[in-house]
């Protein structure tokens, strides 16, 4: 919940971040976004295609 609090401040005040207005306001948290979805896709891309590799992520150093 404090997460998506922090979000919502930083997305309602983006103009005080960048000094700016207009568009840049929402490309970069656009930019964001579509990052994110793209890591999702692969990941369950990976989780289908590849699960020895995707079992793998993550476990790097703990053996």
């Amino acid at each position: 919940m404090a997460l998506a609090t922090v979000v919502y401040l930083v997305l309602a005040n983006m103009d005080f971040y960048t000094g700016q207005a207009g568009a840049i306001n929402w490309i970069l948290p656009g930019i964001n976004l579509v990052v994110l979805v793209a890591g999702l896709l692969r990941a369950f891309r990976m989780r289908s295609h590849a699960p020895a590799q995707y079992a793998e992520i993550g476990r790097y150093g703990l053996e």
